[in-house]
C-alpha cells in the first residue's frame, strides 16, 4: 500500500499537517471551549438571567468565533493535505454555517438597527435556523462518508463484515 494512502479513508494525501502533531490536542480542546461558550451563553439567555442578556451574546460570539477559527483550521488542512471530497465540502459546510452563526449573534447585540424593516433579533433567529441547517447537512455529509468507509473496511475483514451489518440492523 502507497503511504501517501490513508488506509480506510481512500484519500491521497499530499504533504504533512499544518500544524505539529503536539498543537492538535489544543485544536479539540478549542472545540470543547467553544461548546462549553455556547451553553453559558444559552444559559444567561434564560429570562431569569436577563441582565446577563449581553454577557450570553458575547459568550455566544466567541464561542462562534472558535467554531469558525477551527472549522476555518479544519478546512484548510483538509484540502492541504488530501483529496478527500467528502472531508473537504463537510468542512466547507462547517464554515458556512459559523460565519451565519457569528452574523445571526451580531444582529442579537443591542443597538443593531432594524434591516429591511425587519427586527435584527427575527433576522438572526433566521440565521440561527439557517446555520444549523448547514451544520446538519455537514453532519449527513460525515455519516455518508463514515458509511462508505466502514463499507470498504467490511470488505477487507469478515469481523468488519459481522460489525456493520450488527450496526445496520440495530439502527
Amino acid at each position: 500500500m502507497d503511504s501517501r494512502t490513508e488506509p480506510l479513508l481512500g484519500a491521497t494525501t499530499h504533504a504533512p499537517h499544518l500544524i505539529p502533531a503536539w498543537l492538535e490536542p489544543w485544536m479539540g480542546r478549542a472545540y470543547v471551549l467553544a461548546g462549553c461558550f455556547f451553553v453559558l451563553g444559552s444559559v444567561l439567555f434564560f429570562p431569569e438571567l436577563e441582565e446577563y442578556y449581553l454577557g450570553g451574546c458575547y459568550f455566544y460570539f466567541f464561542g462562534g468565533g472558535i467554531y469558525l477559527c477551527t472549522s476555518a483550521y479544519d478546512l484548510l488542512e483538509v484540502w492541504h493535505t488530501t483529496d478527500g471530497e467528502f472531508d473537504r465540502a463537510m468542512n466547507l459546510l462547517y464554515v458556512v454555517g459559523s460565519v451565519i452563526y457569528l452574523v445571526g449573534t451580531w444582529l442579537y447585540l443591542p443597538g443593531v438597527p432594524h434591516l429591511g424593516g425587519r427586527m435584527p433579533t427575527e433576522l438572526g433567529a433566521w440565521c440561527f435556523i439557517v446555520g444549523s441547517l448547514f451544520f446538519v447537512y455537514a453532519c449527513f455529509v460525515n455519516g455518508a462518508h463514515t458509511g462508505d468507509v466502514f463499507a470498504e473496511a467490511s470488505s477487507r475483514c469478515l469481523v468488519c463484515k459481522a460489525y456493520v451489518r450488527h450496526t445496520c440492523i440495530c439502527t
